[in-house]
Parts: structure tokens; sequence; C-alpha cells
């Protein structure tokens, strides 16, 4: 361990004695070109493990898409073969004892269910027929006739041995041109009488449709043994089937040796519906074709990766050797200055952190010169500060005198005008104390919706006063909404507005309708009066008005403050609405967030 830690030092040691243009060579060849060779290795590797799972990952989306949608096919068809169980027409036809031909033409006829459902589910049912042992039926394509022939069939004995239950078979069709993935089941009457099997044949471009649609070859296998429909090349099914993992309901994705090559296995089983039977979904993948493109990337960019490196170890002994001579040259004038002799050069030649470095330098000798007289103005700042300070404290405790001084004085009135019997007057004072303190007191916070109303009907009882019947008013605020909290001062203003602007000049009485409701997720305050009403032209220049925020005075509280205060505060969507007409009146709706309202101030 010591001999390692010696040796260790002794490589630092060297490596620091060295020159700095050789230094730089060395550390770019270490720190450098090693770990980009390193790392170049590492990210080949790694794109390539990204392919084999992206690949996986794809192969298996693809795999449980062909699940799901053979999955679905296959019960459907199983769902047709249910509605034939105890069909007495069917029943009818099979055990009937025709004595002429045209009786069973008659009954083929007239039993129409097979071309229904053939028709209802034409994209997936090829055919359905029933085989039953009647010697006096004549026999079709949908009804066959069951001779010595058809008897021996495996799949129809094994039809007849299940006793009704389901069986998939890839067996021909009736006319025998070709076979279909068909299911069969024996048919049985209500007194356990024998029908006939009726087989149910999948369309075999059903098959290769839902195979088809992939990107890669797929191949379809009934019980491990037959090959039902494939997209792709042919398969060694004797070399498939030892690689063939077991019976799984979930995808398996793994590797496999096929042919002495290394694929991509990407395997489903689906247990096929009230049966045993499975079909095999399975997908091979060379990793070779997979890789192909890895393979091909990491060529070119090695190629790349050794140009590179030869243009970046010139450009490096280039670049160390002009950088060694100008850092020779930056240490030569610091040992000037340190020696006291700061007639320095005026630059370096270049534009980097040497000659940055440099201009430093030559700042730092008059910053020194220049630090004591900082320092005094420095210090001439912190008391100014202090003064300042002083001042706003001495302004902020005179504004909570005077607010104190005004209560008080409007009290001494009010008690006043109460002594000598004048309650109009003591009723005034009380509603502008109430008002006054409630515009000082609340500043910017939260208040509920009740408390704002009350000081409105304070506002306009005042009003009230002044005007006597010329102004009546109605206030409505929905059930629930009492305690919802809103911004202070954005409902007195627009009823100020409607008395000043609607209904003081206004010769006969006017009525102002204060209408607060839910609406939605939002809450809706509408004020609307029967005043003068605007022109449009100065409608539209109040709401053009609404809308500038380039000289918001938040010290006047009116129409267009109220809107903006609410647009920044909780966004476009909400704000005031602005619709009037002449003589008629107008109508002002404030609309704020319901769930909101208390959340962001």
């Amino acid at each position: 361990m010591k001999v390692f830690n010696w040796n260790i030092r002794t490589i630092i040691e060297r490596i620091l004695g060295m020159k700095l243009l050789y230094r730089m060579i060395f550390i770019y060849i270490i720190g450098g070109a090693l770990p980009l060779i390193l790392t170049g290795s590492y990210l080949v590797n790694g794109m390539n493990q990204i392919l084999i799972q992206q690949e996986k990952d794809a192969k298996v989306v693809e795999i449980k898409t062909i699940k799901r949608e053979l999955q679905d096919s296959l019960n459907t068809v199983n769902t047709v073969s249910v509605k034939f169980f105890f069909d007495k027409k069917l029943e009818k036809i099979a055990l009937n004892n025709y004595e002429s031909y045209q009786d069973n033409v008659d009954d083929f006829k007239d039993y129409k269910d097979f071309t229904t459902q053939m028709h209802y589910y034409d994209d997936i049912i090829q055919m359905i027929s029933i085989y039953i042992k009647n010697d006096t039926m004549a026999g079709n394509a949908k009804f066959v006739k069951v001779d010595d022939k058809i008897s021996k069939h495996i799949w129809y004995q094994e039809a007849i041995h299940a006793n009704g239950a389901v069986l998939w078979r890839y067996i021909p069709a009736s006319n025998g041109d070709e076979s279909y993935l068909s299911l069969v089941r024996l048919i049985r009457t209500t007194k356990f009488q024998n029908v006939g099997v009726l087989v149910i044949n999948l369309k075999q471009q059903k098959l290769m449709n839902i195979i088809n649609d992939k990107e890669s070859n797929i191949l379809l296998l009934l019980n491990k043994k037959e090959k039902i429909a494939s997209s792709g090349s042919d398969i060694d099914l004797n070399e498939l089937q030892k690689i063939m993992p077991e019976d799984k309901q979930e995808i398996v994705c793994k590797k496999v040796n096929y042919h002495n090559e290394e694929y991509l296995m990407t395997y489903a089983d689906i247990l096929l519906p009230e049966c045993v039977d499975h079909i095999q979904v399975i997908n091979l993948h060379s990793y070779r074709e997979i890789l192909k493109e890895a393979h091909n990337k990491s060529k070119s960019s090695s190629l790349f990766l050794i140009f590179s490196f030869a243009i970046s170890t010139i450009l490096i002994v280039l670049f160390s050797r002009s950088f060694s001579v100008r850092v020779n040259l930056f240490c030569k004038q610091m040992q000037k200055a340190a020696s006291g002799d700061f007639n320095l050069e005026k630059t370096i030649k270049g534009d980097d952190e040497i000659s940055e470095m440099y201009k430093y330098l030559n700042k730092m000798i008059w910053s020194i010169q220049s630090l004591l007289e900082e320092v005094y103005q420095e210090q001439l700042h912190k008391e100014r500060l202090k003064t300042k300070q002083k001042d706003v404290e001495f302004k902020m405790l005179a504004s909570q005198i005077n607010p104190h001084f005004l209560y008080n004085t409007l009290e001494t009135i009010r008690m006043m005008a109460r002594v000598q019997g004048n309650y109009d007057i003591e009723e005034l004072v009380k509603m502008l104390s109430s008002i006054l303190r409630h515009n000082i007191q609340v500043g910017n916070h939260e208040v509920t919706i009740k408390s704002e109303v009350d000081i409105l009907e304070c506002y306009l009882r005042i009003q009230q006063y002044r005007f006597g019947d010329r102004i009546q008013y109605r206030i409505h605020i929905q059930e629930g909404l009492e305690d919802h909290k809103i911004l202070p001062l954005i409902i007195q203003p627009i009823v100020e507005n409607s008395i000043i602007h609607g209904l003081e000049a206004k010769e006969s009485a006017g009525n102002i309708l204060i209408d607060i409701r839910r609406e939605g997720h939002n809450i809706s305050i509408l004020v609307e009066d029967d005043g003068l009403g605007m022109e449009r032209d100065k409608l539209e220049e109040l709401q053009k008005k609404l809308y500038d925020f380039n000289n918001i005075e938040w010290t006047h509280i009116g129409l267009c403050n109220v809107h903006q205060r609410i647009n920044l505060l909780y966004g476009d969507s909400y704000g005031v609405t602005v619709s009037s007409e002449k003589d008629k009146g107008t109508r002002v709706e404030i609309i704020i967030p319901l769930n909101e309202a208390g959340e962001r101030l």
C-alpha cells in the first residue's frame, strides 16, 4: 500500500514538474481522448441494449394487440355457437323423418339463422354448417349429411365424445376446397338428443388481416402442432417446438437459439373460450437484423472518432503552445508588479481569459488606490439609510395616529348629535365612520361578501339621505355565498359610478339592483341601474380603458381599477364587463372565480 501511494505521488509530482505545454498535451490524452474512446464503446453497447429493449417493447405491444384481436374474434364465434343450443327449428330439421324432398327443401329455406349470423358477422365468419345424421335429409352446404367418410374424421369423433364442449380444430370446409380454423361442438336438444355437430369456420382473411397489419412476421399455431396462419417466411416447426416455452397467460419475450443463430422470440399463449385448446402467437426476429443499423452507425462513428482525434490533437498542440507563451509573459508582468514596478504593458495579445486576467491586474492596482475612498463613501451611504429609516418610522407612526384621531372625532360628533336628538345626523356619522374604518383597515386583504355588502349598504343609505326617494336600491345575495371571501372595494366603486353618471342627473327616481349569485365555478356580481346610460362611442372608449394597463393608479378606486385588480389577480378570464344603452341604463357584471377567490389573495 505504501509503495502504491509513493508511485501515485511520484507520478503527480512528475506531471506537475512538466512544462505547461507538455502537461496540457498529456492531460488531453489521459483526460480527453481515453475517456472519449471508453465512452464511445460504452455508448455503442448502450445503444445496442436500447435497440434490443425497444424491439422487445414494440414486439410485446404488437403481440398484445394480436392477442386481444384474436380473443375478440374467437369470443364472437363462441357466442354465435351458443345461439344454436336448444334451437327448436334446428332440432326439427335434424330429427324430422322427411317423406318428401320438397318438405326438406322448404325447411332449409325457412331456417335463416345461419345466414343471419353470417351476414351480421360477415368480417369474421366464413361459414356455419351443421353435420347431421339423418338418412331422410337431402343435405347441402349448411346442412351436411353425415356419411361414413365424415363420421371417421377425427374432429367429428372428438366433437361427439366432447358432449357439447367447445373444440377448436383446423379442418377442411364442407366443400373440401380449403381449411379453416373452426369451432366444433355437439348440439343437443333439451332431452339430450344429438342434433348434430356444429362447425363455424373462421375467415382465414380475418386471421391474415390481424397479423398482416403488423410490422413483423407472425406465426399462429393451434395447440403447438398445426400452423393456421403466417405473415412471413416458413419456420421449421420441429425446431420451433424445442424452444417454445410452457403455456402461460402472460407474454414471453426472450433470447433463443434458432438454427444456430440468436433470435428474439415473442410468444403469447391464448386459451380459447370454454375449452382446453390453445392458440400460440409467435414472432422470431434475428438479433443480427435488430442490431444491423447500430453496427452501421458504430462503424461510421469509429471513423469519425479517429478523424476527430487527429484534428483535435493537432489543434491542442497549437493551442497549448500559444497558451504557454502567453502565460509565461503574464508571469513576468506579475513579477514586475510584485516588485513595485507598476509600469506594466497595457495589454497582452488575445481576447481570452489570460488577457482578461491581465486587464484585471491593471484594474487591481487602481482599485487599491481608490479602496479607502470607497469605504468612506460606503459609511456615508449607511448613515443616509439610517436617516431615511427613521423618517419612514416617523411617518408610519403618524399614519397610525391620524386614523385614530379621525375615528375619535367622528365618534364625538355622533355622540353630540345623539345628545341633542339629531338621530339622522348620528346615523349618518355612524355609517360614514364604518365606511372609513373599513376602507382604511382592509387594505388589499380579503373580506367576506357579507362584510363588503354591509359597508355598501352604509354607502347607499348615506346617498338616500342626500337624494331622498330619488334613489332606490335592492341587494340580493344567493344563499351560501355570504361567507365567501373576495377582494375589498370592488362593488362600491361600481355603485358609486351608477349614482354619479347614471342617476344623479336623472329627473325621475332611479333604481339600482345588486345581485350576487353563483354561476358554475364562478361568482357573478351584477350592478344594474335604469339611469341615463351611455352613447355607443363612450361605451367603446370605456371598454378600451378597462384593458389599459399602462396607467394603473392603485390609489384611485374606480371602474378600471376594479377590472385591472381582478384581471391581474385571477387572469384574463375574469374581470368587469359593461353594457349600456342611452336613456335605458347601464349593466356592470363582475366575474371572479368561486374556488380560488380566497386562496390567491
